[in-house]
């Protein structure tokens, strides 16, 4: 069973207003907007590695930022 809660993350202040669009922007080139998405993606398979070893084993509350959300799963235990 798992009980989902959201909130938003407070972003980093490497963002831009553009007036024609009113979108928030980065203000990185290509090349290191790649670069920091595959190191995000390292993080979320590394934080995925972790909750798949302790989930199963603990019944403990486990917090995970997941792409600016952050998502917490209660894992209730058989053996309790």
């Amino acid at each position: 069973m798992a009980v989902v809660f959201t909130m938003p993350r407070k972003r980093n202040s490497n963002f831009g207003r553009c007036t024609s669009n009113a979108k928030w922007v980065r203000l990185l080139r290509d090349e290191e907007n790649e670069v920091e998405k595959e190191v995000r993606l390292e993080n979320v398979r590394i934080r995925k590695a972790t909750a798949e070893e302790w989930l199963p084993v603990t019944s403990l509350i486990y917090i995970k930022i997941y792409s600016g959300w952050m998502i917490v799963l209660l894992n209730i235990s058989p053996h309790l």
